[in-house]
């Protein structure tokens, strides 16, 4: 997922394109687009988001947009399993992806 939110982040600036990560935190999926296929999570491992921006929620759904001038609309994804869990941060302004736990 880090390396997801960073490749998205990257590839956003090289291609001077907006790319989204889309999160379904219901389905324990997420998506970048355009053009790539849902990456469903391990059995036992669900997602979660929070410090998005309400006009990118809808649901069960969320989105974190990266801009090609390294911008993005930031928020916070949960990665949880049993008792460990783990928080990777997108900064809005400079789109760095950061994990915490």
């Amino acid at each position: 997922m880090v390396d997801a939110l960073r490749e998205a982040h990257a590839l956003a600036v090289k291609s001077s394109a907006e790319l989204t990560l889309t999160i379904d935190s219901e389905g324990s999926r997420y998506t970048i687009t355009p053009a790539a296929e849902p990456t469903t999570l391990p059995t036992g491992v669900t997602l979660h988001f929070r410090d998005i921006p309400y006009a990118e929620i809808k649901g069960a759904i969320a989105h974190i947009r990266f801009f090609p001038d390294g911008s993005s609309t930031g928020g916070t994804v949960g990665l949880l399993q049993g008792g460990q869990r783990y928080w990777i941060g997108v900064d809005w302004l400079t789109g760095r992806v950061s994990l915490r736990d």
